[in-house]
């Protein structure tokens, strides 16, 4: 996902249960209450209410059941996870893998992500329903840690939806919606960067913080012949979901350049594995794009990997070859073999409150941004050679 103050690509994939839970600046999500726009959904409760005209007003229906709701059991037996594949330890970022994994586990009971959806008139609602579910269920790793000030607003469709997505955009983003994003003669989003086909599964957001609806919105096309989900691409853009409704684009150039999309690519890989049933292949093709921007990686030295990200650091941009997914999913690791999810948190707080990268590290983790390169950079130099 590439945040700018035009637009984020993004791509998706997903599953599992979701409730949503309305916040202090919007009506309480129940029947007759008032709501913003006809035909948007929302869960609250073990309901799905959309928002229809009555008279001159728009409310909350009844709703309808989603049935009786399965019980989480407590404690969480991580075996059950563990047990699918075989999940050997031996090195350094399997052992922080699995331990991320199980915090993701331990955060089943944290509060539910907020959401808006709109479903396009062809697109497979039960797979799009599937797929707000699983991004809810991503982001409640985070969900417990920040008050989300608003909805994630996710309009959804199938491939075949252009004029209809030519509507929504101005209805959900204002004046400033960009409507050359689809290009119907390519059948493309951005330039290429998501076919849409009958198989396709991807989008993009409004990037750079709140647009001028004051709304968070995203986009996503599931072709009309898509019929699974992927765990992978489903944590990696819940991780870009809070990266949003937190600090809502604007720190963007404020953070290492690796940050954002390495953050999303870390945690896609550590969970996703999991609860996918396969192995850690979407690590390897991580370190693969490093082999690939610089064939003689596995022999740099720590001094060779400070001085790029000084260049980095210089220009504000690693995107070659996507360098910054790669990269910084290993600069994560780095940074979760010794600090927790709510330290990472609580820096970014501390930049929101308006202290620099640096001055952020020292007064939440005790280290200056020069020595946290180090520690990334001497861990790049193991994790490699140890591969």
């Amino acid at each position: 996902m590439r945040y700018s103050k035009v637009r984020t690509l993004f791509v998706l994939t997903l599953s599992l249960t979701l409730t949503f839970q309305p916040i202090p600046a919007h009506s309480a999500t129940k029947a007759g209450a008032k709501c913003t726009k006809a035909g948007i959904k929302s869960v609250a409760g073990n309901k799905t209410f959309t928002c229809i005209k009555s008279g001159k007003r728009l409310v909350w229906n009844k709703g309808i059941s989603l049935g009786k709701p399965t019980p989480t059991p407590s404690p969480i037996v991580i075996d059950k996870y563990e047990n699918l594949v075989l999940r050997p330890v031996d090195k350094n970022w399997q052992k922080i893998y699995k331990a991320t994994f199980q915090n993701f586990l331990k955060s089943e009971s944290n509060t539910t992500a907020i959401v808006n959806y709109t479903l396009s008139p062809t697109v497979n609602k039960d797979l799009a329903e599937k797929t707000i579910a699983a991004y809810s269920r991503g982001m409640r790793l985070w969900t417990n840690l920040y008050k989300q000030e608003r909805p994630i607003n996710w309009v959804i469709m199938s491939e075949k939806d252009y004029e209809w997505w030519r509507i929504q955009v101005p209805i959900m983003e204002g004046s400033q919606g960009d409507l050359s994003v689809w290009n119907n003669s390519t059948n493309s989003l951005l330039s290429g960067h998501c076919i849409l086909s009958v198989n396709a599964y991807c989008g993009y957001g409004s990037g750079g913080g709140w647009n001028q609806n004051n709304k968070i919105v995203f986009y996503l096309v599931i072709g009309s012949a898509r019929q699974y989900l992927e765990f992978f691409v489903a944590h990696h853009e819940s991780t870009h979901f809070y990266q949003m409704t937190f600090f809502q684009g604007n720190l963007v150039a404020a953070l290492p350049c690796w940050f954002t999309e390495g953050q999303a690519t870390f945690f896609e890989n550590a969970i996703a594995p999991y609860l996918q049933n396969t192995n850690y292949f979407g690590r390897k093709w991580q370190t693969d794009r490093i082999y690939a921007q610089f064939p003689d990686a596995k022999n740099y030295s720590s001094a060779q990997w400070l001085s790029l990200m000084q260049g980095w650091k210089a220009t504000n941009r690693c995107t070659d070859g996507d360098i910054h997914y790669a990269f910084g999913m290993l600069a994560f690791e780095a940074i979760h073999s010794e600090y927790s999810i709510t330290q990472m948190h609580q820096v970014l707080q501390e930049m929101i409150n308006g202290s620099t990268w640096s001055e952020s590290l020292v007064k939440v983790l005790g280290i200056n941004e020069n020595a946290l390169d180090e520690k990334i950079a001497t861990y790049v130099v193991s994790t490699l050679k140890d591969d």
